[in-house]
């Protein structure tokens, strides 16, 4: 018989993955549950119990198979488990995770909600990045995505949300009129006459994106040039590329259509391609992941 197990190990309710919530708060649950047991020595564990392994399997894991071996799988009797409140109250505060330090039961389970606080797993950044690279078939469309002669641009990354149903008395929409003069603004600040500058808008309503950005978008599906007359004054000239459920980009080339694209790919592409990443929904947390894992050098602009 193998000796029995004594490490002390920590469970999470698992909150965003048994209400079926979205990528990024998944991420923040599943990188703030090892960050935790990183501080207070614990092994982070997660419960096959109501089918939540699976559930992880299917919306991370699969995508991050080197993030998801962090976590052991367990069969652990619920009678067995410690519970202590900790984050159970909102949804983006920290609680000092250090003060879990006096307990000694072996098996903690936190009753809390979302922990969408960088500062749960932020000082292991690295490692998180690390394991969070995207796999490479979201590489390789991310790659897809810009023709050649676009890919040595400066590229400004903005991300747009608006909110579905169920999230309305929850979420901070993008604003229309400070995301586009905000990216105006940024345009302005990195454009120079050796410099020139992309902007990317990534999103979950591409009909509120190219309204926004209506001017700058081709008219037709053939090469366009967007400086005309029905361009907002006073705008810097560049050029826009839609992403996400498709995108169009003008100018130099011919307009394209891409369709599925998926949060994954958004992850892939900001890895690969921003420059700078303009976060104009102040409540995403899939744009908030976006930019934590952009490029080594990204500069990033929160609202």
């Amino acid at each position: 018989m193998p000796p029995p197990d004594t490490r002390k190990t920590l469970q999470i309710s698992m909150f965003t993955f048994k209400n079926g919530r979205g990528l990024g708060q998944q991420l923040f649950e599943m990188a703030s549950l090892l960050g935790i047991s990183k501080q207070i020595g614990r092994v982070p564990v997660i419960t096959r119990y109501a089918d939540v392994w699976d559930t992880v399997t299917n919306s991370v894991t699969q995508y991050f198979p080197v993030f998801g071996m962090n976590f052991e799988q367990v069969d652990m009797d619920p009678s067995s488990l410690f519970s202590v409140n900790l984050n159970i109250r909102f949804c983006c505060k920290y609680e000092n995770p250090l003060n879990l330090n006096s307990l000694d039961q072996q098996h903690l389970l936190i009753n809390g909600v979302y922990f969408q606080s960088f500062k749960y797993f932020d000082e292991f950044r690295p490692e998180i990045r690390l394991a969070l690279t995207p796999p490479i078939e979201s590489a390789i469309r991310a790659e897809m995505q810009i023709p050649d002669d676009f890919r040595k641009d400066l590229i400004i990354c903005v991300h747009t949300k608006q909110p579905v149903y169920r999230e309305m008395s929850l979420s901070g929409p993008s604003d229309p009129v400070f995301t586009r003069k905000a990216t105006d603004f940024l345009v302005s600040k990195y454009k120079t006459e050796d410099n020139r500058v992309t902007v990317a808008v990534l999103g979950n309503d591409i009909l509120w994106a190219q309204n926004l950005f209506h001017d700058k978008i081709g008219k037709s599906n053939y090469f366009s040039n967007f400086n005309d007359t029905n361009s907002i004054a006073d705008s810097p000239e560049y050029t826009v590329s839609l992403f996400h459920k498709f995108r169009i980009d003008s100018k130099r080339f011919q307009a394209l259509l891409t369709v599925g694209l998926s949060p994954i790919d958004d992850l892939a592409f900001s890895r690969s391609f921003c420059d700078v990443f303009f976060l104009s929904a102040p409540t995403s947390s899939i744009g908030w992941w976006m930019a934590y894992l952009s490029k080594d050098t990204v500069e990033v602009y929160y609202r």
